[in-house]
């Protein structure tokens, strides 16, 4: 499974084959692709019980780090009682990571364009049926991964006010829905000529 956390992109699977001790019990390993993922990891949720971190530069994770079943268990419980949002990407704020924040800004757009009927796509940007198709000529399926790309992976951290920051409608404007800057031109202006400029970045 792939687990996103508020600080971090975490891979638990079991360790191969060959590479622990008979008598080792840590059969789990915590890959990731960030040290500082396993660092918070640890501080916050494994302070006694994840090993130490170790780098492997010809893996597919450059970071890993050990731990019993119990323990990773015992850390994937008390990370779902700590949920206390009702948004899971603004979380991101909280460890200043912009980077991650708009990579989940990313998933997010994939998982919404692949996996949610046309109808309710349709419903959520309230889009009529017409501007809808219209937009599909420029934003079909065929595109949808380039074009997410090129307008989703945008840093929003360090835009005045955002919650989690716009999103790209199929008719290729910006809604601000989630923006929690005033409701004026101005501020809409304001908020397009950042998040365009984030996006040549």
């Amino acid at each position: 499974m792939w687990i996103m956390t508020s600080f971090g992109v975490l891979m638990p699977s079991v360790r191969p084959t060959g590479t622990m001790d008979p008598d080792d019990d840590r059969v789990i390993q915590v890959r990731v692709r960030v040290r500082k993922h396993l660092e918070i990891l640890r501080d916050e949720y494994m302070k006694d019980t994840l090993g130490d971190i170790i780098f492997m530069k010809d893996t597919d994770y450059e970071y890993r780090a050990y731990c019993t079943r119990a323990a990773w268990a015992q850390a994937m419980a008390n990370m779902s009682l700590d949920i206390d949002y009702t948004k899971f990407k603004p979380t991101t704020e909280r460890y200043k990571d912009g980077k991650l924040h708009s990579f989940y800004n990313r998933v997010w757009s994939v998982f919404f364009a692949e996996f949610s009927t046309t109808e309710h796509q349709r419903s959520y940007w309230g889009v009529d049926e017409k501007k809808w198709n219209r937009g599909l000529r420029s934003f079909n399926k065929t595109t949808t991964m380039v074009v997410e790309e090129e307008y989703t992976n945008v840093d929003t951290s360090d835009v005045d006010m955002l919650t989690e920051g716009p999103d790209l409608m199929p008719n290729g404007r910006l809604d601000h829905t989630f923006c929690a800057h005033s409701n004026t031109n101005t501020s809409r202006k304001r908020c397009r000529r950042r998040w365009r400029k984030s996006a040549r970045v």
